[in-house]
């Protein structure tokens, strides 16, 4: 989704990937027509819970930023900390694209609001290469909590 539209030649290339794609209008338009009891015949999803799987590279940890600064606003986090969540799901992003040989080279997160904090957690099925030595590698992934 772009606010404004996409280039002739963002079009081209969302075309030759099979993307949807829309503009802010669009996106209004529908929302408008979407009545409360349509949506509840979705069944029902935690408000306070999000997920979203964005392809890797391609600055599409930009897309991720973006997102969890919206979520993180409507939750009255400061800005400063804002900033800093927006960092570490930059970096998380790259972090899984660089380095998690994942064969559907897809980012899924996971954003969840909790009474005093918010969780974010970033992860690829991406495959665990062996250390040098050749035993296990035994690092864990690690789920980040931010408190306001």
């Amino acid at each position: 989704m772009s606010p404004e539209g996409f280039s002739d030649e963002a079009l081209v290339l969302l075309n030759e990937r099979n993307v949807y794609n829309s503009n802010r209008q669009q996106f209004e338009i529908i929302s408008s027509r979407v009545t409360s009891s349509e949506i509840d015949r979705r069944g029902s999803v935690d408000a306070d819970e999000f997920e979203m799987i964005i392809p890797m590279g391609e600055d599409s940890e930009i897309i991720a930023a973006n997102t969890v600064e919206q979520i993180a606003r409507r939750v009255n986090f400061a800005p400063e900390a804002i900033n800093q969540i927006k960092t570490a799901l930059v970096e998380a992003c790259i972090n899984a694209s660089e380095h998690s040989l994942s064969p559907d080279r897809k980012i899924y997160q996971q954003f969840r609001v909790e009474s005093d904090r918010l969780v974010v957690i970033v992860s690829s099925r991406g495959v665990v290469p062996l250390p040098s030595n050749g035993q296990k590698d035994s690092s864990v992934r690690k789920c980040r909590k931010w408190q306001r």
